[in-house]
C-alpha cells in the first residue's frame, strides 16, 4: 500500500502560517535588552553588598565569641592554678597575663591559647574596668573565679558605627555575648 502525503493546506491556512511565523521572527528592542541587563545589574549589586557585608559581621561575632571563651578558659586555669590572672586589651590584640607573687609583676602567660592574639576587628573597653597598674591589665581574674566586671565592644570600625558585638560580665557569672545595644537577660528569660 503507498503512502498517501499530507493534503496541502488551503489558502487560508497558509496565510495565517505565515504570519503567525513573521510574528515570532521578531526580535527585543535594544530598550528592552537594556533594561532588562540593568535590572540584573542591580540584583548582583544587592547580593554582593549584603555578602560582604554578612561577612564581616560573622567575622566580628566569630571574634567576640572566641575573647568570651578565652575569659573563660582563663578563669578556669586561674581557679585550677591558684593564681591572679588578667587580661590586656589593646585596641586591635588581647593577651592574658598571670601576677607572679614572688617577683611582684605581671608575666604573659605562655600557654598558646592565652598568648597576645591579634584581631581583624577593633576592640574598646566600655565600663568600669581599668588597668590594675601601671603596666598591668584592664581586667583581674581572681583565683576564686570572679573577675572585674567589665564590657568589649567587639566592632570592624573603631568608630563602632559597624554592626558590633559585646562582651560583658558581671564579675560572677559567666561571659556572654550579645549584639552590641541589646538589654542583657534577666533570670526570668
Amino acid at each position: 500500500m503507498a503512502k498517501q502525503l499530507p493534503a496541502r493546506p488551503s489558502g487560508r491556512a497558509t496565510g495565517r502560517l505565515r504570519r503567525a511565523t513573521r510574528r515570532s521572527g521578531r526580535a527585543f528592542t535594544l530598550v528592552e535588552i537594556l533594561i532588562v541587563v540593568t535590572i540584573v545589574a542591580i540584583l548582583a549589586a544587592v547580593v554582593v553588598v549584603n555578602f560582604v557585608d554578612s561577612a564581616g559581621q560573622r567575622r566580628t561575632q566569630a571574634e567576640a565569641e572566641r575573647l568570651a571563651l578565652a575569659v573563660e578558659l582563663a578563669r578556669g586555669e586561674s581557679v585550677r592554678r591558684n593564681e591572679v590572672w588578667g587580661l590586656a586589651i589593646e585596641n586591635q590584640q588581647y593577651g592574658f597575663v598571670r601576677r607572679d607573687v614572688q617577683r611582684e609583676r605581671w608575666q604573659e602567660v605562655e600557654e598558646p591559647e592565652f598568648r597576645s592574639h591579634g584581631v581583624e576587628v577593633h576592640l574598646s573597653m566600655e565600663g568600669r574596668a581599668g588597668r590594675l597598674a601601671a603596666s598591668g591589665p584592664q581586667i583581674a581574674i581572681f583565683p576564686n573565679g570572679e573577675t572585674t566586671p567589665f564590657s568589649v565592644l567587639v566592632s570592624q570600625d573603631s568608630a563602632g558605627q559597624s554592626p558590633a558585638w559585646q562582651v560583658t560580665t558581671d564579675g560572677i557569672g559567666r561571659t556572654l555575648v550579645r549584639p552590641a545595644g541589646q538589654a542583657p537577660a534577666t533570670a526570668g528569660q
